[in-house]
């Protein structure tokens, strides 16, 4: 009997443990209906990165039993991913900077994306490549400087890839700029501006100079060597009083310009003494200028002369026969002050404009010439065209045949003065079709009439007072 009983209970032991497993059902994932993918937004030119893809079904549950082939557009270059399990990755790797636009194809077909950046569905995803950090830079400027004169050059710094570093979150870095003369100065990345840090300085040395740019661990980035121009004396401009007594000491003022009109600023370390001419029966003590009498490309020496008599000096430059001369306005200079004399000199003030005296009607002459030299090697200045004039207002365009192109024309910006006061300005640069333009400002009364020199490539800007 109890046998029995036992085998009643293992019979239906048996029985409900078959009906529970006969109600179990295995639910599989749907087919797929986008891919989720994880990946780094942004990277570094040179940096590698996997890019993990799985294949999910509508409802975001894994499609685990896919395997096969799926494409990857990226940009316009296509890569196979093979799929196991429903998960297939990608490595990405690019030294070029840009944007990646990324695309999932799987049987032609385009697939929906779904990543951690965002919440909605996409038709593709994007991966930043950045620029590294600094490895070499070019120097960008003209070939040549003339000592004491403002230069200017721009330090563009591009990766070890030749991307140009316009992104510097990667950390700071440090610049030296230094030349085999005097100039020296430090710069850091986070002062580029695109790329690109333009620095200005004078240089004063009298041979070729050559500007090399370092890192902070003293590698050698890139260099560039600008040619020392030597200044040849064409012009000696003398500015004297009209008049003096014999045996009294006067000051006079020599400026020595060059064949382009600039100043010769380092006359005293290239230049040749000065013999004073004159016309008379006296003596003139001293009658020579030595260069170590100028300073920036001036000398202001005092004169003495033994006799009453009306006389002219012209200076003469030894060892240059064909230099010319001409005489500056007396306000420049004045005679070497005494207390006896100080009415006499505040009535000399009332006659100034008669400096030159066989020039008879002043307002014909110029109050201001300002001569802009275009370099050869820019090309060959033909004529000049008139874009504007208007009160106060004068652009010129300059007409350029053979123009290279591989020069950049930096932009330069000046104040005009006469007499001690500032009359206008003047702006020279590269409009947006690469032509070289002009603009004069000048105050009103005044006015600007441009002289064309092609012989010299030479534009003379002659500023007038109505």
């Amino acid at each position: 009997m109890l046998i029995n009983r036992i085998k009643i209970l293992l019979l239906l032991i048996f029985v409900f443990y078959s009906t529970y497993a006969l109600a179990q059902i295995k639910v599989e994932s749907g087919n797929i209906s986008y891919f989720q993918v994880n990946y780094k937004k942004t990277l570094r030119a040179g940096e590698e990165t996997t890019i993990t893809i799985t294949a999910k079904d509508p409802f975001d549950n894994d499609v685990t039993d896919f395997s096969g082939k799926v494409k990857v557009k990226i940009n316009n270059k296509d890569e196979v991913v093979n799929f196991s399990g429903g998960t297939g990755s990608l490595k990405f790797y690019s030294e070029t900077a840009g944007k990646y636009d990324f695309k999932i194809y799987l049987e032609n077909e385009l697939f929906k994306i779904k990543d951690s950046y965002t919440s909605g569905f996409l038709n593709e995803f994007s991966i930043y490549v950045l620029n590294n950090k600094i490895s070499k830079v070019e120097i960008i400027t003209s070939p040549e400087f003339i000592p004491e004169y403002e230069k200017e050059f721009s330090v563009v710094a591009y990766d070890k890839f030749g991307n140009l570093v316009n992104d510097t979150s990667y950390g700071e870095q440090s610049l030296i700029i230094q030349t085999n003369g005097s100039f020296k100065t430090i710069i850091r990345n986070k002062e580029l501006e695109n790329g690109r840090k333009t620095i200005k300085f004078i240089p004063s040395e009298l041979h070729d100079i050559k500007i090399e740019v370092f890192d902070e661990n003293k590698s050698l980035l890139g260099s560039k060597t600008l040619v020392f121009v030597r200044q040849v004396p064409k012009d000696v401009k003398i500015a004297m009083p009209e008049k003096t007594r014999a045996g009294e000491e006067f000051e006079v003022k020599l400026s020595v310009y060059d064949q382009n009109g600039l100043l010769i600023k380092v006359y005293d370390k290239i230049g040749k003494p000065i013999k004073l001419t004159y016309n008379g029966s006296g003596k003139l003590i001293p009658d020579i200028i030595y260069p170590q009498q100028f300073s920036k490309g001036i000398a202001i020496v005092k004169l003495i002369y033994t006799k009453n008599e009306q006389i002219k000096i012209t200076p003469v430059i030894e060892g240059y026969e064909k230099i010319s001369y001409s005489e500056e306005p007396e306000e420049q200079v004045k005679e070497t002050p005494k207390e006896e004399k100080k009415p006499e000199i505040t009535k000399k003030s009332e006659t100034k404009e008669k400096a030159i005296p066989d020039k008879t009607v002043r307002t014909k002459e110029p109050i201001k010439i300002l001569n802009l030299f275009i370099p050869k090697n820019i090309g060959k200045l033909e004529s000049i065209e008139i874009l504007k004039e208007e009160s106060g207002i004068k652009i010129l365009k300059l007409v350029i045949s053979n123009r290279n192109r591989d020069i950049e024309v930096i932009k330069i910006n000046r104040n005009i003065e006469a007499h001690g006061r500032k009359i206008g300005s003047l702006s020279l640069y590269e409009n947006q079709e690469g032509e070289i333009e002009i603009e004069v400002k000048t105050i009103p009364n005044y006015n600007v009439n441009s002289v064309l020199d092609k012989s010299q490539n030479l534009i003379k800007l002659e500023i007038y007072k109505d």
